[in-house]
């Protein structure tokens, strides 16, 4: 029920390789607003690379001590001068520069902004590299990089971003993820199948009036702020799943995620689990989430592994249990901490 991690292995093609003496952590970002337009940096510079002008995503190096997800969004606040909503975690490109001796490594971010302020950049920054903004269109940034390839660094960092421009894309196409509405409840009657629970307490509805039924009390504990419910739609407006919290009043609430089976190992799950987060975050101040899965169900448990840049995760006892319709479930379950 979550996306296989996407890897991109890439090598230096434009320099002899002579010796290869640093790693870098670097947090990027594919950054998009609400009406599809895309936010990249130009840097004009010429130095041991060459001269040459460039598109390039914000990012930067990680700092000591700091997570990925601490890195990116300051990143973003100092080139862009952008506060961002964190999607997803596209994936990890691997690449070189030769000339440098550094090997790279880009983990790849799909944010939404939220707002613009003032830019915070350093020193190099505005002096060497002439950083500015560029908004364009996704096909105008395909082209943007096709034209800067007329250089060996605009080549290599082409080779990088394309794939994960393409990848964001994809993504930004195929699911949105709102408040669930009483329009979707034949889907999901009909998405809450033998598949969705085989590892988890309920079963599938015997009827349409039970799900009916289920769905307005969470839709009427939604009213009262005690839960949230979202769905997760297709592009053409099919419900493929809900995320959800409970118990908002309470000091660490539990939260959900399922996605039909047509749909899994997409990265979906992901998406749908963390907007929920994100607003129980921000608009209610909670901190401390507890999150559950069956030892068996292993999309469920890599899923957990994908907010550990986010969260303080901990283990709790494995607790075996029989439901009332006969199934043996083995739950692990954890908390989940804000990392402050």
């Amino acid at each position: 029920m979550v996306q296989e991690d996407w890897i991109l292995n890439l090598e230096d093609n434009e320099w002899p390789l002579t010796t290869i003496d640093h790693d870098r952590m670097i947090a990027r970002a594919i950054v998009v607003d609400d009406e599809g337009c895309f936010y990249f940096v130009r840097a004009n510079r010429d130095d041991d690379f060459g001269k040459a002008t460039l598109i390039e995503t914000a990012g930067g190096g990680v700092e000591t001590g700091e997570d990925l997800d601490t890195a990116i969004r300051r990143e973003l606040k100092e080139e862009l001068g952008a506060d961002v909503e964190v999607l997803c975690k596209i994936g990890v490109v691997s690449d070189y520069y030769n000339l440098i001796n550094r090997h790279n490594v880009n983990n790849y971010y799909l944010c939404k902004v939220k707002s613009f302020g003032d830019k915070h950049l350093t020193k190099d920054e505005i002096d060497d590299f002439h950083l500015s903004t560029l908004k364009l269109r996704y096909d105008e940034a395909l082209a943007e990089y096709d034209s800067c390839r007329c250089t060996s660094l605009g080549r290599l960092i082409a080779n990088r971003e394309v794939p994960v421009l393409k990848r964001a894309k994809e993504l930004l196409q195929k699911i949105r993820v709102e408040s669930f509405s009483m329009d979707y409840l034949q889907d999901y009657f009909d998405g809450f199948d033998e598949d969705i629970t085989r590892y988890q307490w309920p079963d599938p509805f015997e009827s349409i009036d039970d799900a009916r039924e289920l769905l307005q009390g969470f839709l009427d504990e939604a009213e009262s702020g005690e839960t949230i419910l979202l769905s997760v739609l297709s592009e053409n407006g099919e419900l493929i799943g809900s995320s959800e919290i409970h118990g908002l009043s309470e000091d660490c609430s539990e939260v959900g995620v399922w996605i039909k089976k047509t749909e899994w190992n997409k990265g979906y799950a992901y998406i749908a689990l963390k907007k929920a987060l994100d607003i129980a975050r921000i608009e209610y101040g909670k901190k401390e989430f507890f999150y559950e899965a069956d030892i068996r169900n292993i999309g469920s448990m890599k899923l957990l592994q994908k907010f550990e840049d986010e969260y303080e995760i901990t283990e709790q006892e494995l607790e075996k249990v029989t439901t009332d319709s006969g199934k043996e479930l083995e739950l692990q379950g954890y908390i989940m901490k804000v990392r402050e």
